[in-house]
């Protein structure tokens, strides 16, 4: 089971992404189901990772416009496991419009998601049937 809090009132939940020298960073990532990714981060993060990349791939974002966005492939551990994903790049976040690290349903699928919306609220992510 993977536990998170409602931050600010959205809810986010802990990731440990694999980065460049060997290191895993824990990156809090909204959960955002209508993102059908797996994981997007913003650039400064992005470049940092451990991956492979991959070619760029058409995104439709959240206004509705498509723009090709770099993706690579990385390893990250969630719920316990240690699982290899595609990490779409969210671009440079701005003064006005900053840029939140994102975890899709891609990377939800075989889980149920319970959500608390209130103050100091909890998320929960556990494996269906569990």
């Amino acid at each position: 089971m993977v536990n998170g809090r409602i931050v600010n009132g959205r809810p986010m939940i802990d990731v440990d992404v694999e980065m460049k020298g060997g290191l895993s960073q824990k990156i809090s990532a909204l959960l955002d189901t209508g993102f059908d990714g797996e994981l997007a981060l913003p650039n400064p993060q992005f470049n940092q990772l451990k991956s492979i990349r991959l070619k760029s791939a058409n995104t439709v974002l959240a206004e509705g416009s498509v723009r090709k966005l770099p993706r690579c492939m990385t390893m990250i551990r969630f719920d316990g496991r240690r699982q290899r994903v595609v990490v779409t790049d969210l671009g440079l976040p701005t003064s006005d419009v900053p840029i939140v690290p994102l975890v899709g349903t891609r990377l939800l699928k075989g889980y149920s998601i319970r959500i608390d919306l209130q103050v100091d609220g909890v998320v929960k992510v556990h494996p269906i049937g569990s």
